[in-house]
């Protein structure tokens, strides 16, 4: 998303906006005092994430979590484990059974 700093020059007032390059003599006006001589701020840039760690990608499969509990346990008994790749794999039924 562009989105930039920018400061009143009348007020003072410093606020970020969304804001497109093509608007460049468009720029937005002061959000407290309503002037429209703004100028945009050099912005720092946000952090890249490059590690998943410690970010949440997205919600948990609840049954994938339960099929790898059932399958740690079954390893932990000396069983062999189920197949991991579906819920509904007929290895799931074969494996269950021995």
């Amino acid at each position: 998303m562009p989105l930039f700093d920018f400061e009143c020059e009348d007020c003072g007032k410093i606020f970020d906006e969304l804001f497109f390059e093509e608007d460049e003599d468009d720029l937005p006006f002061c959000p407290a005092c309503g002037s429209a001589r703004t100028k945009r701020l050099l912005s720092v840039p946000g952090p890249v994430k490059k590690n998943p760690f410690p970010y949440k990608i997205g919600p948990v499969n609840q049954a994938f979590v339960d099929n790898v509990r059932r399958n740690e346990a079954r390893i932990a008994r000396g069983e062999k484990p189920a197949c991991t790749s579906c819920a509904s794999c007929s290895h799931n039924v074969a494996n269950q059974d021995s």
